[in-house]
């Protein structure tokens, strides 16, 4: 076994094992009653309810849908906010105009944008997926300007000295270039997506965990309430996940990684 596997088996089962520890603290909690059952369930409750979401398959229909809305979301946020960073970033006077702009806006938290969907939009899916594309769009746009506006000048002198046009040094070396921070913005991009959809389920009423979550708190089924952000994490942890490997695959030439 390489040091590189060995090294790696040794935080996948440290990682399990700090799970582990905060399941036991949190059943001890319990057990010691320290807040009532209403609010804090037991391990056990918890698992009996996920285990009864996927028996009668209304877990993952939740879970495929909140899913969907995300990453619609996000893939039409990640499209446009790359394309305006490297339009801003590669433009001086673009950077110069809009900069002031972009930072005043920038700080409006993500929940914001959902009385603005409403005016626009009303209840619909519509006005779910221009509040998740509008709030989880910055960090992406802000990764992307910072990138193309970084780019080395001896990059730019290379491009310069093989004669290529603007279109073949965009794509052969603006890009690559720019590609470590527009992945550092989509990955914040992606927990942004998946919070503002949950938000935006209990808002519009439409199905998926947000409204499951929300509803099961209102019935105070606590269970039920804890079950759907384990399935919220299972969400995070496996498309951040995905994007990470799709990264490392990418950027196999980025030795700064």
């Amino acid at each position: 076994m390489s040091n590189q596997v060995r090294s790696r088996t040794i935080w996948i089962v440290g990682s399990f094992a700090v799970a582990a520890f905060w399941v036991l603290l949190w059943s001890k909690a319990v057990d010691a009653r320290l807040l009532p059952a209403a609010v804090l369930p037991s391990p056990l409750k918890v698992w009996q309810s996920l285990v009864r979401g996927f028996s009668n398959g209304s877990l993952i229909d939740m879970m495929i849908s909140t899913t969907n809305r995300m990453l619609y979301g996000w893939l039409l946020a990640s499209a446009i906010g790359i394309l305006m960073g490297a339009a801003i970033g590669m433009s001086r006077t673009l950077r110069a105009l809009l900069g002031p702009t972009l930072e005043m806006l920038r700080p409006i938290p993500a929940a914001a944008m959902l009385p603005v969907g409403l005016a626009f939009f009303g209840l619909t899916e519509t006005m779910v997926l221009f509040c998740i594309a509008i709030a989880s769009g910055w960090p992406t746009l802000m990764s992307s300007v910072h990138g193309f506006s970084n780019i080395e000048v001896r990059h730019q002198e290379v491009a310069q000295a093989l004669g290529l046009s603007w279109l073949q040094a965009f794509w052969k070396i603006s890009l690559p270039s720019a590609l470590p921070d527009i992945f550092s913005g989509m990955r914040l991009s992606l927990t942004i997506s998946l919070i503002v959809a949950c938000l935006g389920e209990w808002i519009v009423s439409k199905p998926g965990l947000g409204r499951y979550i929300f509803f099961s708190s209102e019935n105070f089924r606590a269970p039920d309430v804890f079950a759907g952000i384990a399935m919220i994490s299972v969400i995070a942890i496996a498309t951040t996940t995905c994007l990470s490997l799709f990264e490392a695959r990418l950027l196999r030439w980025n030795t700064k990684r």
